[in-house]
């Protein structure tokens, strides 16, 4: 009981805890515990040997598992903190008006650093950032640092606005990679202001030999800073990412009125950016970037002057051997010791040694920048000498300077004869050219405004002590002019910085470059034209046209492209090998497919379903969406004696069918009509009219249903494909003078435009009573001997122009379809007038872009105020052939007849028709139609129905 008392205790103490990690679960201990009597290691033998790979690797997994266990716990126990101490009142009131804030602030923010003024003038800040500093250095002197620490703390202060903006208005950039390397970037211009580097370096002494000593520290700290100032560069990453971005979409708008039909200009297509291509480029950038910085810090660490720079030097040496000989001399002097002369005369030999050694020769060559950086002949020079003020120096007493000169570099080649008057003066009397706190200088440089020390800056001077061999020889320092090599410095830093800038922008852009060609520019133009079908699912058609086009380019350049590639080579056999290609242009061309069959399945109907369904990101399908309300024309075709035809050809009527169709679509197509349903023998043709259409381009559009109607009749009997059933054998045998006919109906009104069907299958159409009566009418023309039969309500939405060619042939009411009485009219055609001419092949025409481009040119000159539908009954040489038969004294004939019928005088109408009946051959059918219904009612009208004549055709059917 004791034992599952502390069974159950360790439980519940567990249970408190939280789950035990994976590696103790049932009790078993794992990662290097003991367990089952054996020692030395968990799972070792008894005799030491190591334990067998299964058990190691088991044990690696089972600590991995261990340690991911407690990430997790410490993830999820942060979380619960932070959701515990955030909703509390004091940290919560905080959080919510910092999130307001934010809220408020953020689109102002996000305007501001991303709009061009700022953008320009943060690239304009930024490049002073990164070459300021050498350029203060290497153009100007010490009082101008007052200037370029303004320009500085302004160039701060620029920053630290955009890091804030940039936290306010950007979601993710918060503690992300670029905030860090933009903070770093920011504080790094705190070192480059004068006061706040000199206070750091030298703290409260400014004594030379204290700036002595931390010049060296400020040298080694300087290459840091000059590295950190790198990191600014990611600025011009970021600026050069706006730039090319603004170029990217005024080169899209530019592209977009290329794309437009009829641009015969448009070369190469813009793409906007994927998020999967701007997560790939941040992310290049990014190790980029740290692989370039991680170069510039760490390289600097392999060289020997980074750790043995406290190796004695030339200079050093020299400066030991002046210390100690001017301190025996002076402590010879103190004592008046016998030897005082010699030691004294020794210093004087030491000292105009030391800076016969160190003083700058022909220093009057050394004037220009220019000069300083690629003179050979500027070089560093000894600038000062400096004598402790308890141990005053009094100037040569045993010779004079000119002596010693003369004595020591007599026979020595060192580019100087003499030295300088003034220095000579100076040495001579030893006075001294300024004084500090400790020590009087004597100057050994020429020009008066660097009289002391101080008048440079303290990283262009160093100060040599002699205490390298006896620590108590502080009695002298001397003080070294840096200026040539901080000029060249600074020079060559801004050449680094340029070229630094250099390996930035091409290694991203050739790190990348493989990336973009091969996955980020493929999948950004499916991208793209996912977009296009989901914007415009119609344009889905001509996308296989331009990917034609683009295929034939490639064809056409790749022979030149591998000619010039292999001429040098001897062997080129594999020239002739065709390439496979890759698998982002098998599924671009898979998303062009199967967008062209997509919209070739829904047609302008099912536009709408697409869109739809593609605008949203989940993989769900909706096509059941509810239908909207459209206005449109709405024609009918309909082949003639389809039955038969059907029985005669079997399994070749499909070709015959989409021999029609291609006739129809086409033609329909260019006068801006949109093919619908293809139901067997049937062709359902809608002409959408839009609400924020004029009534001019409705009735345009309203007389291009019926002419593309015209021209379709005329281009079936013209076919040479279609011909070819005419002289059928086994279709003549069958059908005498058979010849392919078309019927068509036109009719105006509402529809409701959507999906018909279920889950299992749906189709795109139009669901109206109006439909129907289009229907209805394309029946009609059999019975009333016509090929096109339209109504009234259409007819009065075309033009007066139009309205001139129709010929009215009934007013009727149909019984279930044509409720209220309806006035049918036709246009008169005889296509037996078109005999003997035939339009072209239409078979190997050029490629389908061009015929495309060429097609879209032709229906934008319609749309076109200029262009007038109802010419061509005048200019089309078809169209007045096939209206020849149809006179002005036969319409004249007709009206009057027509006219008395509709007032019920149907015997004065029953004489007209009959003349109307045989004025043309074929007998007229209108006419025929009227008298053999005037016949059925006895030629009375008042037995037309049981109220008498209403002035119009009652009719139950049309078959």
């Amino acid at each position: 009981m004791r034992s599952a008392s502390k069974d159950s205790a360790t439980g519940s103490s567990a249970s408190r805890r939280g789950s035990a990690p994976p590696s103790q679960v049932g009790g078993i201990a794992t990662g290097g515990e003991k367990s089952g009597g054996t020692r030395g290691g968990g799972g070792g033998s008894a005799n030491g040997d190591p334990p067998p790979i299964s058990q190691t690797a088991s044990r690696y997994t089972n600590r991995t598992q261990e340690v991911s266990w407690r990430i997790s716990a410490w993830r999820t126990q942060a979380g619960q903190f932070w959701d515990r101490v955030s909703t509390h009142p004091l940290v919560r009131w905080p959080l919510d008006s910092w999130l307001a804030f934010k809220r408020r602030s953020a689109p102002w923010c996000l305007r501001t650093i991303e709009g061009p003024g700022f953008q320009c003038t943060m690239f304009l800040i930024t490049v002073y950032a990164l070459v300021g500093d050498d350029i203060r250095v290497a153009s100007s002197q010490k009082p101008a640092d007052v200037t370029f620490n303004i320009i500085t703390i302004v160039t701060l202060g620029l920053f630290t606005f955009e890091l804030i903006a940039s936290c306010i208005g950007k979601d993710d950039y918060f503690l992300s990679f670029f905030f860090f390397l933009d903070l770093i970037a920011t504080m790094s211009l705190i070192l480059d202001i004068t006061w706040v580097y000199e206070k750091i370096v030298l703290g409260g002494d400014t004594s030379m030999a204290r700036a002595g000593r931390m010049s060296r520290v400020g040298t080694r700290a300087g290459r840091v800073i000059r590295v950190i100032r790198v990191i600014r560069l990611i600025r011009i990453v970021k600026l050069y990412r706006h730039i090319f971005d603004a170029l990217n979409r005024f080169r899209g708008r530019q592209e977009e009125d290329l794309s437009r039909p009829g641009r015969e200009n448009a070369q190469e297509e813009v793409y906007a950016e994927s998020r999967v291509g701007q997560k790939l480029s941040q992310m290049m950038t990014q190790k980029v970037i740290l692989l370039i910085l991680s170069m510039l810090l760490c390289l600097p660490m392999f060289t020997v002057d980074q750790w043995f720079q406290s190796l004695s030097t030339a200079a050093q040496y020299g400066a030991d051997a002046v210390g100690r000989a001017y301190s025996e001399c002076w402590d010879a002097t103190q004592n008046d010791d016998a030897n005082k002369d010699l030691y004294c005369e020794t210093f004087e030999q030491q000292l105009t040694l030391y800076i016969g050694e160190h003083h700058v020769n022909n220093y009057e060559t050394c004037q220009t920048t220019m000069d300083v950086v690629f003179s050979d002949s500027c070089k560093l020079g000894l600038g000062w000498v400096g004598f402790v003020q308890s141990k005053p120096f009094t100037g040569f007493q045993q010779k004079t300077a000119q002596e010693h000169w003369e004595y020591l570099f007599v026979d020595a080649s060192i580019g100087i004869d003499t030295l300088p008057p003034d220095l000579v003066t100076r040495l001579n009397s030893g006075g001294s050219s300024c004084t500090d706190e400790t020590y009087n200088f004597i100057s050994l440089v020429t020009l008066p405004e660097d009289g002391c020390p101080d008048d440079i800056r303290l990283s262009e001077r160093s100060v040599i002590e002699p205490n390298a061999v006896v620590s108590r020889y502080l009695d002298m320092l001397f003080v070294f002019d840096l200026r040539p090599y901080t000029h060249r410095t600074a020079v060559f830093s801004m050449m680094q910085t340029g070229f630094v800038c250099l390996i930035l922008a091409v290694g991203a852009m050739v790190f990348s470059h493989d990336a973009n060609v091969l996955v980020l520019q493929p999948i950004e133009r499916m991208i793209a034209l996912v977009k296009q079908i989901r914007d415009n699912p119609l344009y889905a058609m001509k996308l296989g046209d331009e990917s034609y086009r683009d295929g034939n380019e490639e064809e056409e350049e790749a022979p030149q492209k591998r000619k010039s590639k292999w001429r040098w080579c001897p062997c080129r056999r594999s020239q002739h090998v065709k390439e496979q290609a890759m698998e982002t242009k098998i599924l671009e061309n898979a998303i062009v497919k199967l967008g062209t069959l997509l919209a070739l399945g829904f047609g302008e109907a099912g536009s709408e379903i697409i869109v739809k369904n593609m605008r949203e990101d989940t993989a769900k399908v909706n096509a059941m969406i509810p239908g909207s309300k459209v206005e449109a024309v709405f024609g009918f075709c309909n082949i003639m004696n389809f039955t038969d035809t059907t029985e005669v050809l079997q399994d070749k009527v499909m070709v015959f069918v989409n021999s029609v169709a291609e006739i129809v679509h086409a033609i329909v197509d260019e006068w801006h009509g949109a093919a619908n349903q293809n139901n067997g023998e049937a062709f359902l043709i809608v002409w959408r009219l839009r609400d924020e259409d004029t009534p001019q381009v409705r009735a345009k559009l309203c007389d291009m249903a019926v002419i593309s109607f015209v021209h379709v009749h005329a281009a079936v009997n013209k076919s040479p494909v279609l011909k070819e059933y005419s002289e059928h054998p086994a279709l003549l045998a069958r059908m005498p003078n058979y010849r392919v006919r078309l019927k068509f109906g036109l009719h105006s009104g509402w529809a409701i435009e959507g999906a018909i069907g279920s889950d299992f299958k749906i189709d795109a159409s139009y669901l109206s009573p109006h439909v129907n009566i289009a229907s209805q009418l394309e029946i009609a023309t059999q019975l009333y001997g016509v090929s096109l039969c339209i109504s009234a309500n259409l007819a009065n939405l075309c033009s007066l122009a139009m309205q001139a060619h129709f010929r009215v042939i009934d007013r009727i009411t149909l019984r279930g379809v044509i409720s209220q009485p309806m006035r049918l009219v036709t246009i008169d055609l005889y296509a037996g007038a078109l005999q003997g001419s035939y339009y072209p092949n239409p078979k190997g025409a050029a490629n389908p872009y061009e015929v495309r481009l060429k097609k879209e040119k032709v229906r934008e000159a319609k749309m076109q105020i200029t262009f007038q539908v109802h010419q061509h009954f005048e200019q089309d040489i078809d169209i007045t052939a096939m209206r020849s038969p149809f006179t002005a004294r036969f319409y004249e004939e007709y009206n009057k007849g027509f006219y008395n019928y509709e007032a019920g005088e149907w015997d004065v109408a029953s004489r007209a028709f009959e003349k109307t009946r045989t004025m043309i051959s074929p007998p007229d059918g209108p006419s025929k139609a009227l008298l053999e219904y005037m016949a059925s009612c006895g030629f009375d009208a008042r037995r037309a129905s049981s109220k008498g004549w209403p002035g119009y055709r009652e009719m139950r059917t049309l078959a």
